[in-house]
């Protein structure tokens, strides 16, 4: 699996709790210690993270663990970067469908998304 897969991963679920509590990513860069802009390139999956900075996101996010933020399993190696995006997992799926798949999600996205995830 490609590092970015998770970092990306990271992002979505930060940026969908710092929604639901109505924080802004200036909110959540002033009380870690970061800039905002640093805040935008963890959501977006473009920056990778230190573990002591995912505790203090998840403090901030009032989450109880740092699991909260992070897949609880890694996506297969083989898995194309815009399946592991969306948390699929390809083992149920035969390389036609995982073919499909991956042009659906690449047409939905546009390909420099899913290329700035890996």
């Amino acid at each position: 699996m490609e590092d970015m897969a998770i970092y990306a991963q990271l992002g979505r679920a930060m940026a969908a709790r710092r929604t639901s509590l109505g924080l802004t990513q200036q909110d959540i860069a002033d009380r870690i210690g970061v800039s905002r802009a640093s805040i935008a390139n963890v959501e977006r999956g473009r920056q990778k993270v230190l573990l002591h900075q995912v505790y203090a996101m998840a403090r901030v996010l009032a989450l109880q663990s740092i699991t909260d933020l992070v897949p609880a399993t890694l996506p297969k190696p083989d898995t194309p970067a815009s399946l592991s995006m969306l948390n699929i997992d390809p083992g149920g799926f035969s390389e036609v469908q995982l073919s499909d798949l991956e042009r659906l999600v690449r047409s939905a996205l546009g390909p420099e998304k899913v290329d700035a995830s890996r």
